[in-house]
């Protein structure tokens, strides 16, 4: 399975994790895209915030990011990594790229937010992001 293969590039079994409820989600919007070949054929970069991804044409156009603005869930949880100081999001992009583009095309979603965080520091706890659940 694609996850197996997922967990183990990133090294994920291996970090601390804590799960938060995020309490401003227009926070999503900074964080990073991880490299994956599909995103990076669509951006053309990698490692882009969300919010720069949004301002992307490309991104714009892209039909299942419209789908999920129109369609987003009422709650979701998302898999990010935090790495030399930023969050890097490994599950979840799609979610986080419509959310980005809602935002800036001035619509409001209704969601609840989670994000599952791995690091490597296991002091390193961002009160940014919510509350800790």
């Amino acid at each position: 399975e694609w996850r197996e293969k997922f967990f183990r590039r990133f090294g994920l079994r291996h970090l601390a994790w804590d799960l938060f409820e995020v309490t401003t989600p227009h926070i999503v919007e900074y964080f990073n895209g991880a490299n994956f070949n599909g995103w990076r054929k669509l951006t053309g970069q990698k490692y882009l915030r969300f919010w720069e991804m949004a301002q992307l044409e490309s991104v714009q156009k892209h039909l299942p990011l419209r789908d999920f603005i129109e369609n987003f869930p009422a709650e979701t949880t998302i898999i990010a990594i935090r790495y030399n100081g930023c969050i890097f999001v490994v599950e979840g992009m799609h979610r986080c790229a419509a959310y980005a583009l809602a935002c800036r095309e001035g619509k409001k979603i209704d969601t609840k937010i989670k994000v599952a965080l791995g690091r490597k520091n296991k002091l390193f706890r961002p009160l940014f992001l919510g509350k800790r659940i």
